[in-house]
């Protein structure tokens, strides 16, 4: 079946962090859960990884997904991107920069080329000019090279810690100031995050971007509530390409459990009765009519929709639960900044 291409973007701040009262790498487990199983987003983006060379591929494998990482070490930084193996996708190292944290991938799309980026540029309170100047620089290079390459659609998803509250300012608080503004107006580049994607107890910020050239093709542009015990939050869009993905499909399904056999037996042996005393054409016809029919009314069934890349673990009470927490973020979101928030919903109820 066809569907829309939906991506998204996530600080995991470490990917590979033990859980010593699980046993388990929780936060890649809630990640893959949450962002694969449950959102099914068909690309994602993650920035801060913290793995270094001692985590191989193996270990943070997602089942039916290409992975392309570039690691800084298990203390820090780092990037990586999964992407859905329904589309096709490759590595284009000729387009990152040195000392610059990010990946490049062209992914086809129905015959279409969309060029895709992750960047995280960590935080550097007082950083020197050169360095501003040498990040600002490298992204505007690859960009460019990015741009005369002539893609469908071109998409950069990052954390740049451009501290602001509202993009189009003049960003007195970050360390960029308004280059990465500016740079980005000259690439004829949109950014389409609109609202803080980190809180604190005393801030709220707009960190993780989504950068494109082709603003008219992407929507569903969302800020979601953070995983596990993150303090930045997923953003999200969804790209109007199309593509081929697996068969969700549409099933009866039985409680054979706690069906009433006695009344189904009686049905069946006074109706029954009635087709086989037809002509044997009629009987053929009819039987499988009066079986479903006499089953349906003493067997609980419903119609399900089967997603075959479902786990059984993803229960009802689990999509109930996330519900509330979303509830519950936008209320945190409403209290922290009402005036962003108020703006935002206006934004929303008439785009």
């Amino acid at each position: 079946m066809s569907k829309h291409v939906n991506i998204c973007h996530i600080n995991a701040r470490s990917l590979m962090v033990y859980d010593k009262e699980t046993h388990s790498f929780s936060k890649f487990e809630e990640i893959v859960s949450r962002l694969v199983l449950d959102m099914k987003y068909d690309i994602i983006c993650i920035s801060e990884t913290w793995l270094g060379g001692s985590i191989p591929d193996g270990d943070i494998t997602i089942s039916n997904y290409t992975q392309y990482r570039k690691d800084r070490n298990r203390h820090g930084g780092g990037v990586m991107i999964y992407v859905s193996d329904s589309l096709p996708s490759v590595r284009k190292p000729e387009l990152e920069k040195q000392d610059i944290e990010n990946i490049w991938i062209e992914v086809s799309i129905n015959g279409k080329k969309v060029l895709l980026s992750t960047y995280y540029r960590p935080p550097i309170h007082g950083q020197r000019a050169a360095g501003v100047d040498y990040f600002i620089n490298s992204f505007q290079t690859s960009v460019t090279e990015a741009i005369m390459r002539n893609p469908d659609c071109l998409l950069i998803f990052g954390d740049f810690n451009d501290r602001c509250v509202i993009w189009n300012d003049q960003h007195p608080t970050s360390e960029l100031r308004s280059q990465l503004v500016d740079i980005t107006n000259v690439l004829n580049l949109f950014q389409l995050v609109s609202e803080p994607t980190r809180y604190t107890d005393n801030s709220a910020h707009l960190l993780d971007l989504i950068f494109t050239d082709s603003p008219g093709i992407i929507d569903q542009v969302e800020v979601l509530p953070p995983l596990a015990d993150l303090d930045h939050c997923i953003v999200s869009c969804r790209l109007e390409f199309s593509h081929q993905t697996g068969n969700v499909y549409n099933r009866q399904v039985w409680d054979y459990g706690h069906a009433d056999y006695i009344g189904l037996n009686e049905d069946l042996a006074t109706n029954l009765n009635v087709v086989l005393d037809q002509d044997i054409d009629t009987c053929v016809n009819l039987f499988y009519t009066v079986v479903n029919d006499a089953a349906a009314r003493f067997i609980p069934n419903k119609i399900a929709k089967i997603r075959p890349k479902d786990k059984p673990y993803i229960t009802h009470a689990c999509c109930v639960a996330d519900r509330i927490r979303d509830r519950c973020h936008k209320r945190f979101q409403r209290t922290r900044n009402p005036l962003h928030y108020e703006i935002f919903k206006k934004k929303r109820r008439f785009a």
